[in-house]
């Protein structure tokens, strides 16, 4: 695997999202690979911030979507294994409020992540245009929540 640079990796993902916004077309397994690289490991915080604190208090302490001892570390790894999961899809959602759009990783929800109000899939959002996370939740009508969003699917498993 070439080593890039993070503003090579970032000009390639604003190239690839801005094409693919236009044409709104699949993905190819390499363009979903870099972008699940991508948002996994430079869009998504390493470690908790106060965003991460609020969404992890939101989802998992309020809504009980994560078992009552997922920790804000542990949000934060479902998270990234569910944008790296090969099972998982990518959707992407057409600008409304911000006039920006906003790109969904969709995938199952492992056992060990389901609380008691669990929902059928993880769905991690990211605004696509400044490659900025946004949340993560469980979504009790899984890919069906997802389907009733103004967009597309650039990947789908099934």
């Amino acid at each position: 695997m070439v080593a890039r640079s993070p503003e090579e990796d970032r000009a390639f993902i604003d190239n690839l999202l801005r094409r693919l916004t236009t044409h709104q077309r699949a993905l190819t397994r390499q363009e979903i690979r870099r972008l699940r690289q991508y948002f996994a490991s430079r869009a998504l915080p390493e470690q908790p911030t106060t965003r991460v604190l609020e969404k992890h208090g939101k989802h998992v302490e309020d809504d009980l979507q994560w078992p009552d001892d997922t920790t804000p570390d542990e949000y934060l790894v479902s998270l990234r294994d569910t944008i790296l999961n090969p099972r998982g899809g990518i959707y992407l959602v057409e600008p409304e409020i911000e006039l920006t759009w906003t790109i969904y990783f969709v995938g199952p929800v492992p056992y060990r992540w389901r609380g008691r109000h669990h929902g059928h899939s993880i769905v991690v959002l990211f605004n696509a245009e400044r490659l900025l996370w946004i949340t993560g939740f469980q979504a009790e009508a899984g890919e069906a929540y997802v389907d009733r969003q103004q967009g597309f699917w650039g990947h789908r498993t099934h």
